[in-house]
């Protein structure tokens, strides 16, 4: 080994998250090929928090729904699969109410929208109800004429009216909305049939505030089940300053709770991923914003249920259940993916008092007890139940600008602990060679004693020879919640046998 050179490099924990599409060689260095249980920030990564069974059902859950009381409690309201309506009075709450009342529920088409202090229930084949947020006690049935009620599919509300479709079993083109600020009494409709140009039907509406540069307008946006987009402006279908202003194609939505909004912006969930509202309409299509730019490096991965997203309003971070084990979550700011691994198949999710909540349905694949479960995604704590497999960052396959072969020689990674009681980083590594993953299944391990709120260093020697190094971490979790900004690697280059 005379010919050879002792070199390091520092590498930057992901913060442009996981990437699932690129070649082998095409991965930004601050992507990874994988990166399960782990928040992306601008800084590094921070491994998931304590995850809690806030309570057992024994049937399923089928929709989450948070929101605030005038009093500024924050409450959750959800249905089970046994077609039955339950509030939590609180986020810590264990012991739900049944608030289901008189009504008829179907768990599997209930949709949800807030309108002037009520929470109305949409569901195709059963009369809407309502729960009235400020009187409490028990959901209603609502009191609308003019629409077969039994018909009425997804609800919304636009300046000061609320709006309703028809579902599948009447008149999928119908749109009916009501007086300004009526939550019963007539309803008026417009049907879209002379409006849309491909084959299909409404299946979902909102509205939506669009920058134009000097002020703002809110429009209505119409998505169709083939993926047509309508915009309209003006006050209300009848009123003289209605008109339709734009129109978009898309590609297939996933369902009627395809969206979520987040400030002026809205996300998409289609069969090609999550796209953004914003790009449609002002009809960019350069390289840099592609419509589908928002979910690119997930694939298809980023294709999720049809479920509620949830956005975190204290925290840059969207999230939508996928078909299988994962919750993925979005940093908004960066657009850097991630996945959070959980137990169960996660039916639902929402975000409320700083915590995520996600539900579960043991008809739907769940692997633990059916109910509710509760992640934290700021403070100290670990989740400790996790096996080593489930905190995992894998880097792409490195080639630091040359084309030499080099020995992995040592590795420090650098980050902190949250947790004061443990003040401990710990560091698990191998490293796979020219895109082949390690086939040995021990890891190079240490862990290091840290000081609260500073940055340590622990050091391990994972061994790996190849002209591409991609390192490969792992962590048992034993109490401490690491955050991690990066790793030094040192590695032998030259004429290595």
């Amino acid at each position: 080994m005379s010919n050879t050179q002792t070199k390091s490099v520092f590498v930057k924990a992901p913060v442009d998250g996981v990437n699932f599409t690129s070649s082998p060689i095409d991965y930004k260095p601050t992507e990874a090929r994988e990166l399960i249980n782990y928040y992306c920030y601008d800084w590094g990564i921070r491994e998931r928090g304590v995850e809690t069974l806030m309570f057992s059902t024994a049937s399923g859950i089928e929709q989450l729904y948070p929101f605030w009381t005038q009093g500024g409690v924050e409450k959750i309201i959800f249905i089970g699969t046994n077609n039955t309506v339950y509030l939590m009075a609180s986020t810590s709450d264990t012991s739900p109410t049944n608030i289901t009342g008189a009504v008829t529920v179907n768990a599997a088409s209930v949709n949800i929208c807030n309108f002037n202090k009520n929470i109305f229930f949409f569901c195709e084949g059963q009369t809407p109800w309502k729960y009235d947020i400020v009187a409490g006690g028990n959901c209603a049935a609502t009191s609308f004429s003019g629409p077969t009620v039994s018909k009425l599919a997804y609800g919304w509300n636009f300046k000061n009216r609320l709006y309703a479709l028809e579902g599948t079993t009447g008149t999928p083109t119908l749109l009916w909305y009501g007086g300004v600020g009526s939550t019963s009494g007539t309803m008026t409709s417009f049907d879209l049939a002379q409006v849309l140009e491909r084959p299909g039907y409404i299946i979902t509406g909102f509205s939506w505030g669009y920058n134009q540069g000097l002020n703002s307008d809110e429009l209505m946006v119409l998505i169709s089940n083939s993926g047509e987009i309508l915009f309209y402006s003006g006050d209300w279908p009848a009123a003289s300053n209605w008109q339709l202003v734009a129109r978009a194609s898309i590609p297939k939505p996933t369902g009627r709770n395809c969206i979520v909004k987040f400030g002026q912006e809205v996300f998409i969930s289609t069969s090609r991923g999550v796209i953004q509202l914003s790009q449609i309409f002002a009809g960019r299509t350069e390289e840099d914003v592609t419509y589908y730019s928002a979910s690119r490096n997930v694939g298809t991965n980023g294709v999720f249920l049809d479920r509620q997203f949830s956005l975190d309003p204290q925290n840059p971070f969207l999230y939508g259940c996928s078909s299988t084990h994962f919750i993925y979550t979005m940093n908004y700011e960066r657009g850097a993916w991630s996945a959070l691994r959980v137990t169960p198949y996660p039916t639902c999710i929402c975000n409320a008092g700083g915590f995520l909540f996600y539900g579960t349905n043991s008809a739907q694949g769940a692997l633990g007890l059916t109910g509710l479960y509760r992640i934290e995604v700021s403070g100290a704590g670990e989740n400790t139940g996790l096996a080593a497999s489930m905190l995992s960052w894998k880097t792409p396959f490195y080639d630091f600008g040359s084309n030499n072969r080099k020995q992995s020689s040592m590795v420090r990674m650098i980050g902190q602990d949250l947790n004061t009681s443990n003040n401990k980083l710990i560091t698990m590594a191998k490293v796979g060679v020219d895109f082949v993953e390690p086939t040995s299944s021990v890891y190079s391990s240490n862990s290091t004693t840290t000081t609260a709120g500073l940055y340590s260093v622990a050091e391990v020697a994972p061994g790996g020879q190849g002209r591409r190094l991609s390192y490969c971490f792992m962590k048992t979790p034993t109490g401490e919640r690491n955050e991690l900004t990066g790793f030094e690697a040192t590695y032998v280059e030259g004429e290595l046998r």
